[in-house]
């Protein structure tokens, strides 16, 4: 499952990596911070798909509109500057998809 899942450009170039979007731009700061850049966001996309990949799931619960399953991960990952944060990334399986797809990705506390 884990191996097919998706990453969506929109999702990267209009949220995770936008420091003026008001929910995503705390995310795109630090994600900025870390060596990400909109000019080469498929580097960015690999770190989030080897998040997925390296990465126990710790919770699992329901989307609000009980539309998918919801399923957290969290930890190191080794970003574009070669440090190794804990992040939060969290993937949505819908029933007719067979792979999980980028929610949301951020600093974990």
């Amino acid at each position: 499952m884990r191996e097919c899942a998706t990453v969506d450009e929109a999702r990267l170039l209009a949220y995770l990596l936008d420091v003026d979007r008001p929910d995503g731009g705390p995310k795109a700061r630090f994600f900025l911070s870390k060596g990400a850049h909109v000019g080469d966001w498929r580097r960015f996309r690999e770190v989030l798909l080897e998040h997925a990949r390296s990465n126990p799931v710790t919770r699992v619960r329901m989307h609000p509109a009980g539309r998918a399953e919801l399923f957290q991960l969290d930890c190191q990952v080794r970003v574009p500057d070669g440090s190794s944060p804990c992040i939060r990334t969290v993937w949505e399986m819908r029933p007719e998809q067979p792979c999980p797809r980028l929610v949301t990705a951020y600093p974990s506390r």
